[in-house]
């Protein structure tokens, strides 16, 4: 719109008690305009208002009537049972979260809670998290409705179901004394755990087919029970891992005096505090492990020879990782074993199948290794794969196995390339060496500490 002064709006100009005369004469029209214009937008804003109405309602009339012949509706239910199982997450269990399956499904509509209710199988691993008693009607608000007592205990009382298979337990050691249907269990992971629960709960479990334990104090059972303890059968137990932080005790009994692992084939174990150098084998692996094929140990200043004493009871291990190289005996001496591997490396003189340790090992993986050199490598690889093992071939030796997988990790920089030595020798290798930091520049160098 035109305005006689364009030239000062928007500046600082005081205009004169003439000038402001004329302006509030010139502002009259517009503002007859402005009040008309805001009538008229009043009256179209209601017209639109009720055209809204009207479409929402047609819509809704439409979708309603759609809804009665929509092809999911007509659906057989064990499609859409189908269809729920796709709904679950892939990577994780299903959290007690009204906002994902499977609470989700129930609020879809009524016929469809009804169906995911009666549809066991997507509920058949949930991750709860019990919260403290005063958090509990947050829980009971958001996602399920639980009767519970003043304690924690009281909340539990759906871990009794005959049908519970796996319990993951972390930082709620209360679940221990809980309701839980112990003898239906295959599956238990829990962290922490005293030794005398680990033994209560696990020999009410004889269905055990993995345990994951991780030890709060020494790993020994001289507290555990105040009578005798009798045998712990776990029949079915495959998987076992244990891990503690604190140093070994070689007083007294101890947790693996009393349990019967028959059937065991994987066992790992963690140990951040370094053991005596005379500890038992019966303190640190499960007694009579022949049928074990997959050993993992991550033990700090492990003894040597009793890492290779343990091996040597295990004739049908087939993976070995070991975490840090063993440990010559304790003493003035004390230092990393590099003659650890030769040990395990088949020669002329000890080609006998009874004498080789871990004749059937197809994968070896060490990490954090240092004073083990480039040929006692070279010489376990060769040793393992043929087409020579020391002076007989390796269908001479039948209970040698080929090496399939050798990896190792090295905190030291390379002493020689061994890789054109291994080209054809039918196993993958994996060597990782730690590089050297260059060397900086120092004009101060051989006269630094004369400098200081």
């Amino acid at each position: 719109m035109y305005s006689p002064y364009e030239d000062i709006l928007g500046t600082n100009v005081v205009p004169t008690d003439a000038e402001c005369d004329n302006i509030r004469a010139l502002l009259q029209a517009p503002r007859k305009e402005l009040a008309d214009v805001t009538q008229e937008i009043t009256r179209l804003q209601s017209l639109i208002d009720e055209a809204t109405r009207k479409r929402d309602e047609l819509e809704q009339y439409i979708d309603a009537h759609l809804a009665l012949v929509s092809p999911v509706r007509r659906l057989p239910e064990d499609i859409v049972r189908a269809i729920f199982m796709e709904t679950l997450p892939a990577s994780r269990n299903c959290t007690l979260s009204s906002d994902e399956m499977p609470l989700l499904l129930c609020r879809i509509c009524k016929s469809w809670r009804a169906l995911a209710l009666t549809t066991p199988r997507i509920w058949a691993s949930i991750h709860i998290v019990v919260p403290a008693p005063s958090k509990l009607p947050q829980l009971t608000e958001k996602s399920i409705v639980v009767k519970h007592n003043e304690d924690i205990e009281g909340s539990l009382m759906f871990l009794a179901t005959r049908s519970l298979r796996r319990i993951e337990c972390t930082g709620t050691p209360s679940i221990l004394d809980g309701p839980v249907s112990w003898g239906s269990l295959t599956h238990f992971t829990v962290s922490p755990i005293s030794t005398a629960d680990a033994l209560r709960i696990l020999h009410q479990c004889p269905l055990l087919e993995t345990c994951d334990l991780v030890f709060r104090g020494r790993l020994t059972a001289s507290d555990a029970y105040r009578t005798p303890v009798q045998l712990i059968s776990l029949p079915r137990l495959l998987h076992l891992s244990i891990s503690y932080t604190r140093v070994l005790s070689t007083d007294g009994p101890h947790f693996f005096d009393n349990i019967v692992v028959p059937a065991l084939r994987y066992f790992h174990c963690c140990c951040y505090g370094m053991p005596p150098a005379n500890i038992p084998l019966r303190c640190l692996f499960p007694s009579m492990p022949v049928h074990l094929e997959h050993l993992k140990v991550h033990v700090l200043r492990f003894a040597s020879s009793t890492l290779l004493a343990a091996l040597a009871e295990m004739p049908s291990l087939k993976d070995l990782h070991i975490f840090g190289e063993p440990w010559s005996q304790p003493g003035p001496e004390q230092h990393r074993d590099p003659e650890f591997l030769v040990h395990l490396t088949p020669v002329s003189e000890s080609v006998d199948s009874d004498s080789v340790l871990c004749p059937k090992l197809r994968r070896v993986e060490l990490t954090n290794f240092k004073e083990v050199s480039d040929n006692t490598l070279l010489e376990f690889i060769r040793s393992r794969t043929g087409p020579r093992i020391g002076s007989r071939t390796s269908s001479e030796v039948s209970n040698v196995v080929q090496l399939a997988r050798f990896s190792c990790a090295l905190k030291r920089p390379m002493e020689r390339d061994i890789h054109p030595d291994l080209e054809n020798v039918g196993c993958l290798v994996t060597l990782k060496y730690q590089i050297a930091p260059p060397r900086v520049y120092s004009p101060l160098e051989g006269i630094e500490e004369a400098a200081q």
